[in-house]
């Protein structure tokens, strides 16, 4: 009964922030401005993040996809191509940091909590003297 009601509540809440609208695809086009509203900031920055990497995805997985279809027809696990393909997903995965970080850096600014980020000690009177 417990589960059914916190099931219920979870279902609610999406409904109200519009994440339950699957019309489209739910985490590349999320309204952060209504979860942040509903939820705060830190689980509007998560579904940011999530929206953010699901785009950033759509690349290395295409690549991929060729490369795998490139080693069935072969019948073989290394394809000449295997390098190019380890070097494109490092400088991907660097890219992807860099822009995520703007990203982030855009949504703390519009909604004002640049200030206090994730170094942030979370008590005033923290010490870290002894790091």
């Amino acid at each position: 009964m417990e589960i059914d009601l916190q099931i219920s509540v979870a279902v609610s809440c999406a409904e109200h922030t519009g994440i339950a609208d699957f019309t489209h695809l739910m985490l590349l086009a999320v309204n952060h401005r209504n979860i942040r509203d509903y939820f705060g900031e830190s689980v509007a920055l998560y579904f940011g993040f999530l929206g953010f990497y699901n785009r950033s995805l759509v690349a290395p997985a295409f690549f991929g996809f060729i490369f795998f279809i490139w080693q069935l027809a072969e019948s073989k696990v290394d394809v000449d191509g295997i390098p190019a393909y380890a070097i494109f997903i490092s400088l991907w995965a660097s890219l992807f940091l860099e822009f995520w970080k703007r990203r982030e850096a855009k949504y703390r600014v519009r909604w004002g909590t640049i200030t206090c980020g994730f170094g942030c000690p979370s008590h005033p009177h923290f010490d870290m003297s002894f790091l």
